[in-house]
């Protein structure tokens, strides 16, 4: 089942950060006043039928610390700025636990409470530039995928090459995206939660937004999978639509609305 908060193992979407983007969030924000998300709800089009996911958030200080999607709620535990743990509860019940490892100011890896899968975060500098994500299986570690990023001076995502295993094959694809110059609406989150958290396709980790993205295989010229992206926004200039359009037939393929507090 598909919940739009990607904190687990298994991120659908991964997006990059340059860990001294951001740290000063009030730089982008009205009178002082942080623009924080409440509500965002993605309806997605797919041939089976429309789909609809809601995220609810909750900061406290202007720091999240919890986000319900249907019927799970993650709540997130701070040491300093730095996130620790992310609990997960469904339907009220305590369902599992991801646990952050850092080394200095950096996010090292996460890990679940089974032990089983970790993903793992390298950096060029100050720049993340790979995502490792693996299987643990007592003292064994099997690597499931691993995203190579390109990040532009601006703090975004620019080109993704991603490896992955499945069945004994090796599969290998690039992404190159565009963006807009106005805000993101999760702009003001905590940096070390844009390095984690990715929502009903949005960029957490993106200073921007995206204007369109290309899937090629790699070696190749010609991409196989092309979206670009129509927004509406406030006089912020923080998107409060998003459509997602497929290009090869003109088909919608998301509509994403975001409120904020």
């Amino acid at each position: 089942m598909k919940t739009l908060i990607k904190i687990t193992f298994f991120l659908a979407i991964l997006t990059i950060l340059s860990c001294s983007n951001n740290d000063n969030p009030d730089e982008n924000s009205t009178a002082n006043t942080l623009i924080l998300p409440k509500k965002i709800t993605e309806i997605e089009y797919r041939t089976s039928g429309n789909y609809t996911y809601i995220e609810e958030y909750v900061f406290e200080n202007n720091i999240l610390k919890s986000i319900t999607s249907g019927n799970n709620r993650y709540d997130f535990v701070f040491n300093g700025d730095k996130v620790t743990q992310a609990n997960r509860f469904v339907n009220g019940v305590a369902s599992g636990t991801s646990i952050y490892n850092y080394i200095g100011d950096k996010l090292n890896y996460n890990i679940n409470s089974d032990q089983d899968q970790k993903v793992e975060f390298a950096y060029s500098g100050n720049v993340l530039n790979k995502i490792t994500q693996k299987l643990i299986n007592g003292s064994n570690e099997t690597i499931l995928e691993i995203n190579d990023v390109i990040i532009n001076t601006s703090g975004n995502l620019t080109q993704k090459i991603n490896t992955r295993n499945f069945a004994g094959t090796t599969y290998v694809t690039r992404t190159t995206y565009t963006h807009d110059t106005k805000n993101s609406p999760l702009t003001n989150l905590n940096k070390y939660m844009k390095l984690i958290y990715e929502s009903g396709g949005i960029s957490g980790l993106n200073t921007n937004n995206f204007i369109s993205t290309n899937v090629y295989p790699v070696g190749s010229t010609t991409p196989t999978t092309e979206y670009s992206y129509q927004y509406s926004y406030n006089s912020n200039n923080y998107p409060t639509r998003i459509i997602k359009t497929k290009v090869s037939d003109n088909s919608t393929a998301s509509n994403t609305t975001i409120e904020y507090y």
